[in-house]
């Protein structure tokens, strides 16, 4: 094989990985729910590139507990998360901490997917990756709401965190998903008019992208929120 050759190969995996790395990202807000199987199918381990076979791993993984092969998945995200570890990378770990926590979830591992939260949280004051800090105490917090017992301070502390990062931030996307997870935990303590004059101060921002998950969650209520079905008002 020429070197051009093997060039070409590597810009293409390149290419596929970016490409499978964007689905996942967008999977993870509602956007492309084909891309779990995609991942299943396009991502085989890398011989001989130790960076790409963790990442691959992870991803797999996280696909495959959500496609209900907990074990199997949850197994094969942490192999590739110590190998990451091993490697000594540290860009991105955040991330994947919000996905093994997700796919925790999934599989009843509650306790594993906070231990997983906080590890990533404690990237992000490492390296200063911000980008998904916010994502990750939402999910603390939702977590946390799921354990026996008397969570709703911890839970709302870890939500208010969220909130107040989102708007630090201008992240409009997320300072939708943590209101609303904010909301229901108000809607459940009987603070009706404050968790649907939050929802009101964030989803009247939006002029577009209402087809989107998280935004059609409340959509068809327009500006009343009364959709007691789904949980929220």
């Amino acid at each position: 094989m020429t070197f051009e050759e093997i060039l070409d190969q590597a810009v293409a995996m390149l290419q596929r990985r970016g490409r499978l790395t964007y689905r996942t990202l967008r999977r993870q807000f509602g956007l492309d729910d084909e891309v779990l199987e995609d991942l299943k199918d396009e991502l085989p381990s890398e011989q001989g590139l130790p960076l790409y076979a963790a990442h691959s791993a992870i991803l797999r993984g996280w696909s495959l507990t959500l496609q209900k092969h907990g074990t199997a998945g949850m197994e094969q995200s942490h192999q590739g998360l110590r190998a990451y570890q091993t490697i000594g990378a540290k860009l991105t770990r955040p991330w994947y901490g919000a996905m093994l926590a997700e796919a925790s979830a999934q599989v009843g591992q509650v306790d594993e997917g906070i231990r997983v939260l906080d590890e990533a949280l404690s990237d992000v004051d490492a390296t200063g990756e911000h980008l998904l800090e916010a994502e990750l105490h939402r999910l603390k917090g939702e977590l946390l709401l799921t354990l026996p017992g008397e969570h709703d301070v911890a839970a709302e502390h870890c939500l208010d965190q969220a909130l107040s990062i989102t708007r630090h931030q201008h992240a409009k996307s997320l300072e939708l998903r943590a209101a609303t997870s904010l909301a229901r935990l108000w809607k459940s303590q009987g603070k009706q008019a404050e968790a649907r004059e939050l929802l009101e101060s964030v989803y009247s921002w939006f002029t577009e992208g209402f087809d989107t998950a998280d935004l059609m969650t409340l959509k068809p209520c327009s500006m009343n929120y009364r959709r007691d079905d789904d949980g929220l008002l």
